[in-house]
């Protein structure tokens, strides 16, 4: 089975709940959880954490590769900004020969490693 891409935005600036990605769910931020269900589930040659904040940054440099931290262009960290833009832009800047991209949300803390073997089992049944 072919590796893929791991895309993870996580924007520092929300209006609505201010620096959510950095927020505790059991001890663990956001952006955590996401990092963790990535490296876990084996199925990623690359794990790119998207953002334009440094505090946000600075989890994924706690991580060891395949996850590497990518600073944000301001162009591509607006309210407006959509995710395929910016997974658009990391494809083009990041060439490799995956089988595929992920995009994985950090506003979905409960999805876990196994949920996304599971979802590549289905996806390669079909």
């Amino acid at each position: 089975m072919s590796k893929g891409l791991c895309i993870i935005p996580a924007r520092g600036g929300s209006k609505r709940f201010p620096k959510k990605n950095l927020a505790l769910l059991k001890g663990k931020t956001l952006v955590q959880r996401a990092l963790d269900s990535a490296v876990e589930s084996g199925l990623f040659d690359k794990i790119l954490l998207s953002s334009d904040d440094p505090r946000i940054l600075a989890e994924a440099k706690s991580y060891a590769e395949p996850v590497q931290a990518l600073p944000r262009a301001e162009r591509l960290a607006q309210d407006t900004t959509k995710a395929l833009e910016l997974v658009c832009q990391i494809v083009k800047d990041h060439p490799g020969d995956y089988g595929f991209v992920a995009l994985l949300l950090p506003t979905a803390p409960l999805r876990t490693a196994t949920h996304l073997r599971e979802g590549m089992e289905l996806l390669n049944a079909n």
